[in-house]
């Protein structure tokens, strides 16, 4: 029984494969069974239609990319005027000068990256970590002493422990 469906099988195997040699054998190379297409077909006709229709392409969205830049200039040109400038101006000048705050007992003032602050007097606490410029050392949570330059490095409050005072350069906030 095993035998007879291997003969079987095997008969099936080589009957398809001498179909297949047959037709392969009679397709005629170049007819619509085996289209062939010459070198020179492909260089004097498809690259230069691709070639034009990627250049068409490029070019569209080259176009409606530079539209879209300049739409949105005319927005941004427009959007600005000249007490917009005049007010950015001035809140970067306001930053690269000290500026004096007084602070209560429990009040703080949040200072952002690049902040230096003279601790004038007082007594305050920091939450977060600062670099103390005068003794060359870094204060984290810790007590700051008056007259130390301190740099913030990252967004950190100080906490007035009592009446303080400080002389502080950059964007910071009065909470």
């Amino acid at each position: 029984m095993f035998r007879k469906h291997l003969v079987l099988k095997l008969a099936i195997v080589a009957l398809i494969i001498v179909i297949g040699a047959g037709m392969f054998a009679s397709a005629a190379p170049g007819d619509s069974s085996d289209p062939l297409v010459s070198l020179s077909y492909i260089n004097e006709t498809v690259i230069p239609a691709l070639t034009a229709r990627l250049e068409g392409m490029v070019g569209d969205a080259k176009s409606e990319l530079s539209d879209s830049f300049d739409n949105t200039l005319n927005e941004f040109k427009q959007s600005l005027n000249a007490e917009t400038v005049t007010n950015a101006l001035d809140d970067i000048g306001n930053r690269s000068e000290y500026k004096s705050v007084e602070l209560t007992d429990g009040q703080s003032v949040t200072l952002h990256t690049g902040c230096e602050v003279l601790f004038v007097s007082g007594e305050g606490l920091t939450s977060g970590t600062l670099s103390d410029t005068t003794a060359g050392v870094s204060i984290e949570n810790g007590r700051l002493e008056a007259n130390h330059l301190y740099l913030c490095t990252d967004s950190v409050s100080i906490i007035a422990d009592g009446e303080a005072e400080l002389l502080v350069k950059g964007n910071y906030e009065v909470n």
